[in-house]
């Protein structure tokens, strides 16, 4: 299975400066699925097209690396990182990874 990993902002995420990292093979279908949820519409401000490698595997490498990422900073996975922390993080694991 192949497709997206994304990231979603909305009016809440910012509010809390946190943002939302996950997978779908339908970029459309996904982002209409956010409608009923968001009281503002959000937006998926950054898309990686994932032809190569099995997506559940890419989000599955990505959410263990953004774990250790926690633990190394102590901070909670639950707390999140912060929006610029995250793309940050996301971009340099990117190009370690070289399948984003």
């Amino acid at each position: 299975m192949f497709g997206y990993i994304y990231i979603r902002e909305n009016e809440w995420h910012n509010s809390k400066n946190i943002v939302k990292m996950g997978r779908t093979e339908n970029l459309k279908n996904r982002d209409r699925d956010y409608l009923t949820g968001e009281s503002e519409r959000g937006k998926m401000s950054e898309v990686y097209n994932i032809k190569d490698f099995p997506i559940d595997l890419v989000e599955k490498i990505l959410q263990e690396k953004l774990k250790q990422i926690c633990r190394t900073e102590k901070i909670s996975p639950f707390s999140g990182l912060n929006k610029p922390e995250l793309i940050l993080k996301i971009r340099e694991k990117r190009k370690k990874m070289s399948i984003l």
